[in-house]
């Protein structure tokens, strides 16, 4: 997928931190209690370093996207199996 002379300088994985639930007031509920968020959605910033990096791997933005969903479902998984090993 990656290559190039930067493939020899990219680590093997890739450290991010972990989301916070993000609670607001929203709809007719608004005036009562906060309700969770659902949805995220990409600022300008955010997009243009998608994009950047997308672009420096060869790929659109909507496989980066799927590319790096799939691998953080994956570890979060492994993380799982090994969390519960560890309860038993």
């Amino acid at each position: 997928m990656i290559s190039g002379p930067f493939d020899a300088h990219i680590n093997r994985t890739v450290t991010i931190s972990c989301p916070k639930p993000v609670v607001l007031l929203r709809g007719p509920q608004s005036g009562k209690k906060p309700s969770p968020v659902s949805s995220l959605r990409l600022g300008y910033e955010e997009t243009a370093a998608v994009d950047k990096v997308a672009a420096l791997l060869g790929m659109n933005r909507s496989n980066f996207i799927r590319w790096c969903c799939y691998e953080v479902a994956l570890d979060i998984l492994k993380q799982k199996a090994n969390y519960d090993k560890k309860q038993r």
